[in-house]
């Protein structure tokens, strides 16, 4: 049995879920994972389907990898930072290495720092035999960094419908955003729309799962936003189906999970409009009025009806564990 280890600096948000996903579309290989817990109220890993095991120092970190990489047939690294640590603790150690970003850190940020992490990037391409892009996007992105694109494979993500959507009025009349409270995420301008949606009169309530940065956290509290703080997978899945539309304000993503199941759920999306959601049957803004805009159409139960019907079908017939499965088992088969 061809043994892979997960290995992620993120855990509580999409990537944990990701990786979920990726052990339970493939059974038949024996996979495990190897975490750093970055922030003490960041909910644990861990759900049944396999074992985590925790760093809390990026030194140990470091070395942990690199040991357990020994054991492993395919090392498998998950999000920028783990994706730099591992390649350079597991080089030369035997294991193939497989490198998802879920998001290139070098897309966001100020400009000293997209040129660091791009540089960092770069320098480290020839130390993955494959990469696991999340989109067509990501793929892209690292093509241009140097990858060669016979190594790239897009890796669909796997959501799952979950039974019958909920119908407009059996939901909560609510707005519900996603993951971790963070820059990346831009809880700044979710608390700008939900502030001007609240004072227009447009839409009442809104709330954030997740938790993240204390002051961004205050800031969207003021703006009438409720913020749950970390929830377990069956809980987030049960907001997002119970609320009338899920909003996206990430200033960039690989491909969130979030939206996918939000869309599985049958919840209308408004999302930034990004490279990586190009491509999905969901509502994308670049100013906060079209964003409002989006918001107030959704409220016309009929128009929501629809949106709903057509944002469910497109992501189950597109995204679901066949495709990811044979997707997986063809990336680690390049890497070999």
């Amino acid at each position: 049995m061809t043994r892979v280890l997960h290995v992620t600096q993120a855990v509580g948000a999409g990537v944990e879920s990701a990786i979920t996903q990726y052990v339970r579309s493939t059974p038949d290989l024996d996979h495990s994972v190897l975490a750093l817990r970055r922030d003490d109220r960041e909910r644990v890993g861990g759900n049944g389907d396999l074992s985590w095991t925790y760093a809390d120092r990026p030194l140990t970190f470091a070395r942990m990898v690199r040991s357990a990489g020994r054991d492993a047939d395919v090392v498998h690294l998950h999000s920028s930072v783990a994706g730099a640590v591992g390649r350079v603790a597991v080089d030369r150690v035997g294991a193939r290495v497989v490198y998802t970003p879920h998001a290139l850190a070098h897309l966001g940020g100020d400009r000293r720092g997209r040129a660091a992490f791009r540089f960092v990037e770069r320098m480290l391409v020839s130390r993955a035999a494959a990469f696991g892009a999340v989109s067509d996007h990501e793929a892209e992105e690292l093509v241009s960094l140097g990858a060669d694109p016979a190594g790239v494979l897009v890796l669909p993500h796997a959501v799952e419908p979950g039974g019958v959507a909920r119908s407009f009025d059996e939901r909560a009349d609510r707005a519900v955003a996603v993951g971790r409270v963070a820059w990346q995420k831009d809880p700044g301008l979710f608390a700008a729309i939900a502030g001007e949606a609240i004072g227009r009169g447009i839409q009442s309530a809104w709330r954030w799962v997740g938790a993240g940065d204390p002051d961004s956290e205050a800031a969207l509290a003021a703006a009438g936003v409720g913020v749950t703080g970390w929830r377990g997978s069956a809980e987030v899945r049960d907001l997002v189906g119970s609320s009338r539309i899920m909003v996206h304000t990430a200033h960039y993503e690989g491909l969130p999970i979030s939206v996918l199941e939000s869309m599985a759920a049958g919840t209308p999306v408004v999302a930034r409009r990004i490279p990586s959601l190009r491509g999905l049957p969901i509502s994308t803004f670049t100013t906060l009025e079209e964003a409002l805009a989006h918001v107030r159409r959704l409220s016309d139960p009929g128009v929501w009806q629809t949106e709903s019907t057509a944002v469910r079908e497109f992501v189950c017939s597109s995204y679901n564990a066949t495709r990811q499965a044979a997707a997986l088992r063809a990336l680690y088969e390049v890497a070999s």
